[in-house]
C-alpha cells in the first residue's frame, strides 16, 4: 500500500457513484408460508406504521400492514403503487425483486406484512440527488394483486429518480454477520471560514481509525456530502494511493462540493459520511459570500 506523505492530502476525484444496495430493516421471525391460505382482502389490512428508508441516504418508506381479520391470509406478488398530488402527474412505481431474507407474507390474525416503496435520491442520470423544486407527493394508492385498494397518506415523497416497490413480504431471521469495518472510521471536517457562491467549496476530510486493526478500503467506499442549501452528492473515495487505514492511523482527503447559483448568502451547514451500515458522520459550518 503506498503511504500517504506527511502533511499531504489525497486529491479529490470526480467520480459520481450510485448508492450500494440498501439493507433490509431489522429481521423478525416470520411464520412458515402456507400457500393454501386465502388472499388477504383490503378490508382485513390496516396501515400500522410508516418508517423512513434512511439507509444510504435514500428516500422512500417502509410500510407495515397488519392483518386485522379473523383468519390467516396470504399476500403474494407485487402491488400497483401510485403516488398522487394535487396538480401533479401520477407517478407509478416500477417493480423490484423480492428482497433477500424475505418470503411471501403469510399472516396470522394480528400479524404484520411489509412493503418497501423506494424513491432514490441519486441515480446514474441524476447523481447529485437534487430535490430542489420538485413536487412533494403525500398520498400513495396501493392496489392489491387480488383486488382492492389501500390508501396511505402523509408520505411526503419526491421523485428525482422515479419510484419502485417490492412485493409484499415477511422477513426470515438474518444470519449473523460481521460488522461493517467502515463503521469504525471517524471522519473530521476541515472547512474554510468562507467560500464564494456560486462556486466550489474546497475542504478536507480526515478519516481516523481508533481501532486495533487496519480497515481495508476494498471495495473502494462511496461517500455522501450534503448541505443545508440543499445539495446532496454521492462520490467514490479516491483509493488510488491508500487502500487501507492502519490501526490508530488516519488519512486526509481533499473534497469538493458544487455551490449552485440558487444558493443564497450566509451560513450553511455541511455534512459528510461514508455510505454503509453504522457509518459515522461529521459536520460543520461555512459562510457563503
Amino acid at each position: 500500500m503506498p503511504a500517504q506523505a506527511a502533511g499531504q492530502a489525497i486529491p479529490w476525484i470526480d467520480e459520481p457513484a450510485v448508492p450500494p444496495a440498501r439493507p433490509l430493516p431489522r429481521p423478525q421471525v416470520a411464520a412458515p408460508v402456507h400457500g393454501h391460505a386465502p388472499a388477504c382482502a383490503a378490508k382485513a389490512l390496516s396501515v400500522t406504521a410508516l418508517w423512513p428508508v434512511q439507509a444510504t441516504q435514500d428516500g422512500g418508506i417502509l410500510v407495515e400492514l397488519r392483518n386485522t381479520g379473523r383468519v390467516a391470509c396470504l399476500l403474494a406478488g407485487t402491488p400497483t403503487v401510485a403516488a398522487t398530488a394535487p396538480g401533479g402527474a401520477r407517478v407509478l412505481a416500477s417493480p423490484e425483486a423480492l428482497p433477500s431474507l424475505a418470503q411471501p407474507a403469510y399472516t396470522v390474525p394480528g400479524g404484520s406484512v411489509w412493503l418497501r416503496v423506494d424513491a432514490p435520491l441519486a441515480c446514474p442520470r441524476d447523481p447529485s440527488g437534487t430535490e430542489h423544486g420538485l413536487r412533494s407527493y403525500h398520498r400513495l394508492v396501493v392496489s392489491l394483486p387480488e383486488g382492492g385498494e389501500l390508501e396511505i397518506g402523509g408520505v411526503g415523497l419526491r421523485f428525482p429518480c422515479g419510484m419502485s416497490t417490492t412485493p409484499f413480504y415477511a422477513l426470515r431471521p438474518a444470519p449473523s454477520a460481521t460488522p461493517d469495518a467502515l463503521a469504525d472510521l471517524v471522519p473530521r471536517l476541515t472547512l474554510p471560514r468562507r467560500t464564494p457562491a456560486p462556486g466550489t467549496l474546497r475542504y478536507e476530510v480526515t478519516l481516523s481509525n481508533p481501532g486495533s486493526r487496519a480497515v481495508e478500503l476494498s471495495p473502494c467506499p462511496v461517500y455522501v456530502e450534503s448541505s443545508s442549501i440543499p445539495t446532496k452528492f454521492l462520490y467514490r473515495l479516491n483509493c488510488s494511493q491508500v487502500r487501507s487505514i492502519p490501526a490508530h492511523g488516519e488519512v486526509t482527503y481533499r473534497m469538493e462540493m458544487t455551490i449552485p447559483a440558487t444558493a443564497g448568502l450566509g451560513p450553511v451547514r455541511v455534512r459528510w459520511s461514508l455510505v454503509g451500515p453504522g457509518a459515522r458522520a461529521a459536520g460543520g459550518r461555512v459562510e457563503l459570500g
